[in-house]
């Protein structure tokens, strides 16, 4: 297997694992959103200042991405598999592209999962019914069972309902920001 990993950052110095990184990939683009471009440690690797992971693909299948580097030269077309870990709106944003112009950068059999964040509680795998997600069929738009994304996290990408994962993810957030106050100020208090 060859793995050409995206690693999508704000800033460079969000960059954690490196060292892991590089050793289980066989080439990396590094991109930051804003700020320096991360620091490449090897030939094969590429570093750019973008924060649109969909335009990366394009870029990289048009051979317009790190041009000078000549070993990024995998084509899309022979990638058998794609995984997107990211936010809902980069999952979004792929079901989108996949339905217009980047369908014909990979071949027909190329299998494109996704990885549902959807709130978790008991990490059971679907005793508390909190991580429940939706899958719909990709040709009519309509759901066709329920999961449990605990148990089932990574996902065909075009069965994934986002809407209700957004909604999903909504439920949350009040309970998430009150969370990070008390820790930022309990590790306040005790540093």
């Amino acid at each position: 297997n060859k793995v050409i990993y995206i690693a999508a950052y704000g800033s460079r110095e969000q960059v954690y694992s490196k060292q892991e990184l590089e050793a289980a990939t066989d080439s990396i683009i590094w991109a930051v959103g804003s700020g320096e471009k991360i620091e490449t440690s090897r030939p094969q690797d590429c570093s750019v200042q973008s924060a649109d992971v969909i335009q990366l693909l394009r870029d990289y299948a048009d051979n317009t991405l790190c041009p000078e580097n000549t070993r990024l030269k995998t084509p899309l077309k022979e990638v058998d598999e794609v995984l997107v870990m990211g936010s809902t709106g980069l999952l979004k944003g792929m079901q989108a592209s996949l339905k217009q112009d980047l369908a014909a950068l990979f071949n027909d059999e190329v299998k494109i999962i996704g990885t549902v964040g959807s709130p978790m509680q008991c990490m059971m795998k679907g005793v508390c019914g909190q991580c429940l997600q939706w899958q719909i069929d990709p040709e009519s738009g309509e759901r066709t069972r329920a999961v449990f994304s605990c148990a089932e996290q990574d996902q065909p990408l075009m069965w994934i309902d986002l809407d209700n994962l957004a909604a999903r993810q909504g439920q949350t957030r009040l309970q998430e920001h009150l969370t990070g106050l008390w820790v930022d100020h309990v590790l306040s208090k005790s540093g």
